[in-house]
């Protein structure tokens, strides 16, 4: 039972051997095949990514440029329409309803503040200022039309009137609710339009 090993230069020539050789290295190929191919996924994930990112930042950009466009012409809409005349003006009037331009350049102005347009937050708060003097001007102007007529009314009754009005002049802040606002602004009257 002896038996001898063959040479190994014998065995290193056969065709075993030969087939084992090849099956490892189509096996380190493949290993390698296999390495590169994770390498390149990893790669192109990556990059696809990159980009992704890259397009949600312009889609984000477009998106906060057209918004604060969209203020600006709202703005714009609201100085065109509201047509108003110096605060200085006795008869100063706005052209559209107080509670409606009240609530559009407070809805601006917090807007402007979310998208950081400091320019068109100053632009909406001078507005707003700008507004707020016109109805406080209105409701001095009501103010004063109800204490002459408070005088001719007091003749009849008994009673006599007091000339200090109950309430004062209405000022609307930029930083009041609406419903305060309205509030105030519903106390103004009618205007009068040109």
């Amino acid at each position: 039972m002896n038996r001898e090993l063959p040479p190994a230069r014998d065995f290193l020539v056969s065709g075993g051997f030969g087939g084992a050789a090849a099956l490892v290295a189509v096996l380190i190929l493949a290993l390698i095949a296999v390495v590169a191919l994770r390498q390149a996924a990893k790669r192109f994930r990556l990059l696809s990514e990159q980009r992704e990112r890259h397009h949600q930042e312009l889609r984000d950009d477009e998106r906060h440029a057209a918004a604060i466009k969209e203020c600006r012409e709202r703005l714009a809409w609201v100085v065109d329409k509201g047509s108003m005349e110096p605060a200085a003006a006795a008869d100063a009037t706005v052209g559209f309803g107080p509670e409606l331009a009240l609530t559009v350049l407070q809805g601006l102005l917090s807007e402007a503040r979310q998208l950081e347009d400091a320019t068109l937050a100053a632009a909406a708060a001078v507005q707003l200022k700008q507004f707020s003097r016109v109805l406080a001007q209105q409701g001095s102007a009501l103010l004063a039309t109800a204490d002459a007529a408070a005088p001719a009314a007091a003749t009849g009754a008994d009673e006599p009137s007091s000339p200090e009005p109950d309430h004062p002049p209405l000022e609307v802040a930029a930083d009041e609710t609406p419903s305060a606002s309205r509030q105030q602004a519903s106390t103004g009257g009618r205007r009068r339009r040109r």
